[in-house]
Parts: C-alpha cells; sequence; structure tokens
C-alpha cells in the first residue's frame, strides 16, 4: 500500500512539471504515469 501512495505522490509531482511546461493537464499526468510505469517494469519508453 505504501508503494501506491509513493507512485501516487511521484506522479503528481511529474504532472505539476509538465503542467508548467505547457502540457495539457491529461497529458502531463498520462505522460507521468507511463514514465513512472516503465521505471517499474524496466521498459523503455
Amino acid at each position: 500500500m505504501k508503494q501506491i501512495t509513493k507512485v501516487r505522490k511521484t506522479v503528481c509531482a511529474m504532472a505539476n512539471q509538465l503542467r508548467k511546461a505547457g502540457y495539457s493537464l491529461a497529458d502531463a499526468f498520462r505522460k507521468g504515469l507511463l514514465y513512472i510505469s516503465s521505471l517499474f517494469t524496466g521498459k523503455q519508453l
């Protein structure tokens, strides 16, 4: 359960940074989630 919270916080932080960089909120969360999931699965984007 702690890992889910850690992932959620990381995705939100990354999405906020992408949002400030000009992405829409949906695109920012999508990119953040893809990046974090690639880290956990070991696959490259």
